[in-house]
């Protein structure tokens, strides 16, 4: 396994390494949870592999940093969907990091972590089903079974005054677990009130819509009912649309999971979207990529214009780089297979069944011209014709033949009379295709695709 570094995160300065200028939009987001009303629960929306793990966890730094000292935990749900009650992960959770946190009075702060554990135990055994409330759905509703038996009316006066007195312990229970659940949200808003008597604590839950389907849903109904409390901050790191996904698997496909979700969180914050271009030379650099070399920087230029065509996410990004790194490191490529190299590296990340047809000869030149030209619109003309001449000659025969591609556009350009713009179009890919064989250059598909089906086969970690 490849495992890309993580993005060091520094406790006393958390904007070091940021490189998607995200530090205006965690200050604003601190200004706010600290002037809104509590308790409060919002949500940071961003589609997988856009940065939103690192982006919680440099806010989480920064709250701590000197000068801010915001008491905050992160908790990485996903990291505990293992176990059998969320409550459980929550109270955990929160336990453990509180008792990290460095405070003037550490023996307060024990007794108040004493005292949630406490409740939160009993508060634990008050949200499980009691066996008695399964009884008395149906189960000692036994008439139907006693007609006509010589004891039947003993029976039912003996069922009525069991189910009478489940009832009443049904009753009773409810108002015990109620005033159990109260002990604790007093427990906990005087914990927090030890910890910083005019800050919020903020507890960021970080990777909700990874989780199983049912604990997702669990930590939600948990966060709602029994951990809001005045100075709690709850910070969803979320994919909201994939979390609806797997609410809908338990509701079924026609539930309002917005809806849903709004019982539960106050307020949504898009993550932004960062430019794709910063970001590639984000990883160029810390792939030792250097753009000021020639063939590099051709490179650089595609990976750029198809970040953008193909709507790349960070993570995508970070995973094509990652691999033209590691064959950069086994082995030269020259400039014509940088080029193509890293368009079918994009194509396999985002096509792949598109991919597997170009490779093995089921899609014509003219279908992936259309896809590259219409499909995903690549705006820039050079790369379009370039990209064109490269995937025509590749397709030759152990790509030794240009000639034969540049005939074949010049079949197609005789029958085009017209000043057309697929006229232009094949005028200029002939004078591309001419340029490389003057240059001596040579497309071999089948050694590209060798190189990218090895790479394929390690499994790259990537981190945040």
């Amino acid at each position: 396994m490849i495992k890309c570094n993580k993005i060091d995160i520094p406790e006393g300065n958390p904007f070091q390494h940021d490189s998607l200028d995200r530090e205006e939009t965690i200050k604003f987001l601190t200004q706010f949870i600290k002037t809104a009303d509590t308790p409060l629960v919002l949500s940071i929306d961003s589609s997988w592999g856009n940065g939103k793990t690192t982006f919680v966890k440099m806010w989480d730094a920064y709250l701590k940093s000197t000068g801010i000292e915001i008491p905050s935990i992160y908790f990485s749900a996903w990291e505990t969907d293992y176990a059998e009650n969320a409550l459980v992960a929550l109270i955990g959770e929160l336990t453990g990091e509180i008792s990290k946190i460095n405070h003037a009075d550490d023996s307060k702060i024990k007794k108040g972590i004493d005292k949630v554990t406490k409740f939160g135990k009993k508060a634990l055994k008050a949200t499980l089903p009691a066996a008695v409330k399964m009884l008395s759905y149906g189960i000692f509703d036994v008439s139907h079974m006693l007609e006509g038996h010589a004891d039947a009316k003993k029976y039912e006066s003996i069922t009525a005054t069991l189910s009478e007195s489940i009832a009443k312990s049904m009753i009773e229970g409810y108002g015990e677990s109620k005033q159990t659940i109260d002990n604790f949200k007093k427990s906990l808003t005087e914990l927090v009130s030890t910890l910083n008597k005019d800050k919020p604590l903020v507890i960021f839950v970080d990777e909700l819509d990874r989780c199983n389907p049912k604990f997702a849903i669990e930590i939600l109904e948990r966060i709602k009912h029994i951990f809001s409390v005045e100075n709690v901050v709850f910070v969803l790191s979320i994919d909201k649309e994939q979390l609806g996904h797997s609410i809908r698997a338990v509701y079924g496909n026609d539930f309002n999971t917005n809806g849903y979700l709004r019982r539960f969180i106050n307020f949504d914050y898009i993550l932004p979207a960062p430019r794709r271009d910063t970001y590639a030379n984000v990883l160029f650099n810390r792939y030792e990529l250097d753009i000021n070399n020639r063939d590099i920087r051709e490179l650089f230029d595609v990976f750029r214009f198809l970040s953008d065509s193909y709507e790349l996410t960070l993570r995508e990004m970070e995973y094509c780089i990652s691999i033209v790194h590691m064959v950069a490191n086994m082995q030269r490529v020259t400039m014509i297979d940088n080029t193509l190299f890293i368009f079918l590296i994009v194509l396999k990340t985002k096509e792949p069944n598109m991919y597997q047809d170009f490779i093995c000869e089921r899609l014509s030149i003219e279908d992936m011209i259309r896809h590259i030209s219409g499909d995903i619109k690549i705006a820039e003309p050079a790369l379009l014709i370039s990209l064109e001449a490269k995937i025509a000659c590749s397709k030759e025969r152990n790509g030794n033949n240009l000639f034969a591609a540049s005939t074949h556009y010049q079949t197609k350009l005789e029958s085009t009379r017209e000043s057309t713009p697929e006229r232009h179009r094949y005028t200029a890919v002939i004078k591309e295709i001419i340029r490389l064989q003057n240059q001596g250059e040579r497309v071999k598909l089948h050694d590209l695709v060798k190189v990218i089906e090895f790479s394929s086969n390690f499994n790259i970690q990537l981190n945040g």
